[in-house]
C-alpha cells in the first residue's frame, strides 16, 4: 500500500510547486528564462519563457505592456527539447 501513495504524494508536491511558480509569475512575470527549444518557440511565439517545476517546465507568454501572463503549457522535461 505504501509504495501506491508515492504517485498521489508525488502528484500533490508538484501540484503545490507550480502554484508556487504562478504566484512568483505572477509578482515578476518576466522571470523566466527565454532559453527554450525551438519547437516550443516555434507553437507558443517569440515572447514565450520557461520556469521549472521538477519534473515539468511550465511555459508561459508575459505581455509586459499589459503586465500579463498567461500559462500555455506544463511540458515534461524529457520530452521538451
Amino acid at each position: 500500500m505504501a509504495t501506491e501513495s508515492i504517485p498521489r504524494n508525488n502528484a500533490r508536491f508538484v501540484s503545490k510547486k507550480i502554484f508556487e511558480i504562478l504566484d512568483v509569475i505572477e509578482g515578476a512575470g518576466d522571470i523566466g528564462s527565454k532559453a527554450v527549444p525551438e519547437s516550443i518557440r516555434s507553437e507558443f511565439g517569440a515572447g514565450v519563457r520557461k520556469l521549472a517545476v521538477n519534473p515539468f517546465n511550465l511555459v508561459y507568454t508575459y505581455d509586459a505592456e499589459r503586465d500579463i501572463a498567461f500559462i500555455e503549457a506544463p511540458i515534461h522535461q524529457r520530452t521538451a527539447w
